[in-house]
């Protein structure tokens, strides 16, 4: 499952999703699995970081997410 966030193959659920209110009005919403995803994402890269010997660090910094 957590490999998934490194190779790609759980991509991170929309940003925004929509809600219709009972009178019909739709309005966009932060969607917290997006919040979730970006969180566990976050977790899994730093302990990547935390494992990498310097010289190969410096071909990381700078990159926000596992996909970069």
């Amino acid at each position: 499952h957590l490999l998934g966030y490194v190779d790609g193959t759980t991509p991170p659920p929309p940003q925004m999703i929509s809600q219709t209110s009972e009178s019909g009005e739709t309005s966009l919403l932060p969607n917290p699995a997006y919040a979730k995803w970006i969180q566990q994402d976050q977790i899994i890269f730093s302990t990547i970081i935390s494992s990498l010997s310097e010289s190969l660090m410096t071909h990381i910094v700078g990159h926000k997410r596992l996909q970069q």
